[in-house]
């Protein structure tokens, strides 16, 4: 499961950044020798210019160079102009050089939120465990994108020690998703009771993450709350943890999966879940499978990867 989606990225703060970047990369598809030291000499140099857009873009392009970036990228950390941080903070992000780690934890102080914000992306990229506790201190941070942004990190470097402020996040309506999506993905066994809660929530996002959140921590009482919703016919539940459901095999539990994938006229089922039934290697499941995708006139793809039936892989 992707993360719910966070708000514009840090890496590209101007409409032309994207062409910028398209056409800047081509110098590094150049074989070495063709002048790509030079061109790295050449941004290196332009982190100095004073001009602050022509930091910014140096900055911006060097983030796709790696590690000979790194330490010329630290110190634009330290530019006057917030734009050039931003830049050199998502930078240093792409590059995912534990070298930035420090330096970054240090930014989280910076006065502008685009900077943090900016730098909590790119903590997230790293995933360096030295990053955690900076990360649940900016769950409090003054900017809430920042403190969702922060949700996510800590859900990419899934560290143990983030499960707790994690499960505080819940209670927070503004975080709560990301905070599911995180809990999903550090899959501690701490969470179950928080997010079996989160099955009776009034809102459908929410309860159709939690289902996906505890497929993934595969706990005894994650196992029997999901159980339960299959009995119930919770089309939301059983769509979102479809795979779960596949992986478990319960016996006679097929119709549900395929009541689900056809109900009110197919606004549960989707391509993922029909192609998952394609490939589980159960006969019912593969059958229905085919049905959807000729009743949605779509076409489905054979593979060996995705759930099967009645294995934990």
């Amino acid at each position: 499961m992707n993360p719910p989606e966070l708000r514009r990225s840090c890496r590209i703060k101007r409409w032309f950044a994207g062409i910028m970047l398209v056409c800047s990369s081509l110098v590094w598809l150049v074989p070495i020798g063709y002048g790509q030291a030079d061109r790295l000499s050449q941004l290196i140099e332009k982190l100095k210019d004073p001009d602050s857009r022509v930091r910014w873009q140096a900055a911006t392009e060097l983030g796709m160079t790696g590690a000979p970036a790194v330490e010329p990228l630290i110190a634009a950390l330290k530019d006057a102009d917030s734009d050039v941080r931003e830049s050199a903070a998502a930078a240093l992000g792409q590059t995912k050089d534990p070298r930035a780690v420090e330096p970054l934890i240090a930014t989280l102080k910076d006065a502008n939120s685009g900077v943090r914000r900016c730098v909590v992306w790119a903590l997230g990229e790293i995933k360096d465990p030295r990053a955690i506790e900076p990360l649940i201190a900016s769950l409090k941070d003054a900017d809430a994108e920042v403190r969702k942004r922060a949700v996510w990190a800590l859900g990419r470097v899934k560290d143990p020690r983030a499960v707790r402020p994690l499960i505080g996040a819940l209670k927070n309506p503004e975080v709560r998703l990301v905070a599911v999506w995180a809990l999903g993905e550090i899959r501690d066994t701490r969470a179950v009771e928080p997010l079996i809660a989160l099955l009776k929530h009034g809102d459908d996002d929410v309860r159709v993450s939690a289902a996906w959140a505890l497929g993934e921590i595969k706990d005894p009482r994650a196992v029997r709350a999901l159980l339960a919703s299959l009995r119930e016919l919770s089309p939301l539940v059983i769509a979102r943890a479809h795979s779960f459901f596949i992986r478990r095999g319960e016996p006679g539990s097929e119709h549900a999966l395929i009541w689900t994938l056809n109900a009110f006229d197919g606004i549960y089922g989707s391509k993922e879940m029909a192609e998952a039934f394609l490939n589980s290697g159960n006969s019912a499941l593969k059958e229905a499978a085919r049905e959807w995708a000729a009743a949605q006139n779509t076409c489905l793809e054979e593979t060996s990867a995705g759930p099967h039936w009645g294995s934990p892989r």
